[in-house]
């Protein structure tokens, strides 16, 4: 799309938005997803101590942020992400995948065992390709309208497109086990209904 006919935010729009999607949950919702994107894309369980590779989730999740902010920094495109929640988490996975691929020896990772033993690296790159981020897009699109909540955005991905193991996502998310059926069983009530509404949009 020729950027002159984008509805990009100004600098003030910015600041307002990051004020009202800033909340605690909110915030903590990002590192958690940012957590969840790096163990799934280079299959290494992520230190919450050591981070990845020095650099913490917190770390990854404010550098996003602040790219908003800085002159020529980050934009807003208002046309393709009305909720400046979807732009946030779009922006970040940019971050992450940018970072994380220019690091020097990703062909190997350190686990997290006591001996710190090399782990041979894989990536999902297929995860990262512009149809599948345009199709989760889409999904999360249809689902925001189908009235699912911030708890259903988040568990998407990993939960029903990745097929993560519940024990994984109570312990990477805090979740507990009564919540998280509770939270599959909303989404599965909404699976039909985007099934049908992504095929009409695509």
């Amino acid at each position: 799309m020729d950027s002159t006919h984008r509805n990009i935010a100004d600098s003030e729009e910015i600041v307002k938005a990051i004020k009202e999607a800033l909340s605690s949950k909110f915030y903590t919702d990002l590192i958690k997803y940012c957590i969840f994107y790096i163990s799934k894309t280079y299959k290494t369980k992520y230190d919450c101590e050591r981070g990845f590779r020095g650099k913490m989730a917190e770390d990854y999740v404010n550098e996003t942020l602040q790219s908003f902010l800085e002159s020529n920094g980050r934009k807003w495109y208002k046309d393709k992400y009305p909720n400046f929640k979807e732009q946030i988490i779009s922006s970040l996975q940019s971050v992450l995948y940018n970072d994380l691929k220019s690091k020097k020896e990703l062909e190997k990772t350190y686990s997290t065992n006591d001996d710190d033993k090399i782990a041979e690296y894989e990536t999902t790159i297929d995860n990262n390709s512009d149809e599948y981020k345009e199709t989760l897009y889409l999904c999360i699109n249809i689902l925001e309208r189908l009235g699912a909540d911030d708890d259903e955005i988040l568990l998407f991905e990993p939960y029903i497109i990745d097929q993560m193991k519940r024990q994984d996502i109570e312990k990477l998310y805090g979740i507990s086990a009564s919540d998280l059926t509770n939270i599959k069983k909303r989404l599965n009530r909404k699976l039909p209904l985007l099934a049908k509404e992504l095929k009409n949009e695509k």
